[in-house]
């Protein structure tokens, strides 16, 4: 007689959640960081082909001055200012290309066996792959800045949430009083939304390649997570 094979997915504790907790939000960045370069480089194909590569430059700049007038200590000030130095990180895009200067230079080399000078049809592609390490970089830079930035909006997410607990707490308790019934597919559903949706407006803000201010993303991530944990917790089956 054969016996039942459990196919259920394996549900981790706590404990284990939190040591998983490290690499998760890394996985995050990656994917972040790849999703930002796909849309850089659509943008510089389709979107704004004029611009190119100082399209993810004016947004690494941007990000750094919003860096810059963050009200936390002199640390990110710091770091803004000697790691994400313009004048350091541009040193890519401001090496001149031999192949361009070699190219301008040469019609003026007079003409051999009577015909002119050729041209160099490689230069042009050279160009343009340094236009995209210069999009990439820049894009991983502002990829690092925003990961910066969202990490001050850390503290507003969990004041969220421990208000979303309070007001659950506060639902609950007027529902036992009422002799209320409470609903288990809610509160199964708030708890596994409870993560993603605390997390998607941070990573949407990491991965689209246009300026915009983070108190947006921030205010709609501490109002989703503090209203499914309120729904969560009041909508909890076992007594406290």
């Amino acid at each position: 007689m054969s016996e039942a094979v459990d196919v259920r997915p394996r549900c981790y504790g706590g404990f284990s959640q939190l040591l998983l907790l490290p690499f998760t939000v890394l996985g995050l960045l990656c994917a972040a960081l790849l999703l930002r370069l796909l849309l850089e480089g659509f943008g510089m194909l389709f979107v704004w082909p004029d611009n190119r590569g100082q399209h993810a430059q004016m947004l690494y700049e941007q990000d750094r001055r919003d860096l810059a007038r963050t009200p936390w200590p002199d640390r990110w000030r710091s770091i803004s200012s000697t790691w994400l130095d313009p004048k350091r990180s541009v040193q890519l895009t401001s090496l001149s290309n031999p192949w361009v200067e070699l190219q301008n230079r040469l019609p003026a080399v007079p003409r051999i066996l009577g015909r002119k000078t050729p041209r160099l049809p490689w230069a042009k592609q050279r160009s343009g792959v340094k236009e995209a390490v210069s999009a990439a970089w820049h894009s991983a830079l502002s990829v690092g800045i925003r990961s910066l930035l969202l990490l001050q909006a850390l503290p507003l997410l969990i004041l969220s949430a421990l208000v979303g607990t309070v007001d659950g707490l506060v639902q609950r308790q007027v529902r036992c009083f009422n002799v209320q019934r409470e609903s288990g597919y809610l509160h199964h559903r708030a708890k596994a939304l409870f993560v993603p949706l605390t997390l998607l407006p941070g990573f949407m803000y990491l991965v689209l390649p246009i300026s915009m201010s983070i108190a947006s993303f921030a205010i709609v991530s501490a109002i989703l997570s503090g209203l499914m944990a309120a729904i969560a917790i009041g909508t909890f089956k076992k007594h406290l």
